[in-house]
């Protein structure tokens, strides 16, 4: 809540245990931080400047991010810097600082993890840079990266595999299983849409999924699949199993002998 600044003309100003004000000396242009409680008596010389405000408030695992910070060390604000002050804390902003963002913590528990980057050099991380952080952790982020995305590994069973697609080659892969598979950075799941040719040779539902079709083999059946970014075929003699990539296939119980 802010008063108006018709409080200036007033002599006196109370201030509750959660207000605080910046007083301006007209005479030399400072300005200083009076915080509540506190009763104050004003001199001709002095202005309340943009009324009365409310100290800042964070919880428990809330950090702010503070801009033009007061450096008490240099008695001055660090102009263009921001800092970063966790919670739980109530604090006054002084002249010229600025509350850019409240956020809140990141809490990661077992086996999740977020995705950060840098939006600026810092440290041993360039601008752009992406890594993972994992849990489980309490994690504060710093003023110079930002929360891209959050994670959970992903459980491929056996005889399963899902299809991952760079994002800087835009190559598409096939992870499979059994394992749990933490996606990298500068990947994501890739959702395919199997063709009418590929369903109807598998005798597949059609769907569209991250999940790559599974073939089970029986004897005596072959697989004839045709890998056409290399336009050569390959013969799968069952029983096994094989899953889906960038392929056709057509399924027979008759297939040219393989040698």
């Amino acid at each position: 809540k802010e008063h108006t600044n018709t409080m200036a003309n007033k002599a006196t100003i109370i201030l509750q245990d959660n207000e605080y004000v910046h007083i301006q000396n007209r005479e030399d242009g400072s300005v200083t931080l009076v915080e509540g409680p506190a009763r104050l008596n004003l001199l001709s010389s002095q202005v309340v400047q943009d009324g009365t405000k409310q100290k800042i408030v964070l919880r428990d695992n809330q950090y702010a991010i503070v801009r033009h910070p007061f450096d008490a060390e240099q008695n001055k604000c660090r102009f263009g810097e921001s800092e970063i002050r966790e919670g739980p804390r109530v604090f006054s902003l002084r002249p010229h600082e600025q509350v850019s963002e409240t956020r809140d913590v990141i809490i990661l528990i077992k086996d999740q993890a977020v995705v950060m980057q840098a939006v600026r050099d810092f440290g041993t991380h360039r601008a752009g840079e992406m890594w993972h952080v994992l849990g489980p952790l309490r994690y504060v982020p710093s003023k110079d990266e930002i929360v891209v995305r959050y994670q959970s590994p992903i459980n491929i069973g056996q005889n399963d595999a899902i299809y991952v697609q760079n994002l800087r080659t835009a190559e598409v892969k096939l992870v499979h299983g059994p394992q749990s598979y933490l996606v990298q950075v500068d990947e994501l799941e890739f959702t395919r849409s199997h063709s009418q040719e590929l369903v109807s040779a598998l005798e597949l539902p059609y769907y569209s999924s991250i999940h790559a079709p599974t073939v089970n083999l029986q004897k005596n059946e072959v697989l004839c699949v045709l890998n056409i970014r290399t336009n050569t075929e390959q013969y799968i003699m069952g029983p096994s199993t094989s899953c889906s990539a960038r392929t056709r296939a057509s399924r027979s119980s008759r297939c040219p002998p393989v040698f």
